[in-house]
């Protein structure tokens, strides 16, 4: 990509070995939290889920995973982590 978009530190995909269509009207939720714990669907707040406005993006390292969802809203690119 050559330049920072997401706010989460890289600006290329070379690391990815999954894309995958993330659908619109699905639910997803950040399952890191701020210490860096993966957490469940029970400890995230219903404020805090996701519904995506438009399909989306699935990326996930392959071998050793984390990835996330990229996703539009409001002309502006999100980042959904996932792992």
């Amino acid at each position: 990509m050559g330049k920072e978009i997401l706010g989460q530190g890289f600006d290329d995909l070379e690391w990815v070995g999954v894309f995958e269509v993330a659908p619109k009207n699905e639910i997803y939720y950040n399952n890191v939290n701020d210490d860096g714990e993966i957490i469940t669907e029970e400890q995230v707040k219903e404020t805090d889920k996701i519904k995506l406005p438009n399909d989306g993006i699935f990326i996930h390292q392959k071998e050793t995973g984390g990835g996330g969802i990229i996703y539009l809203k409001n002309g502006k690119f999100e980042w959904i982590q996932q792992e």
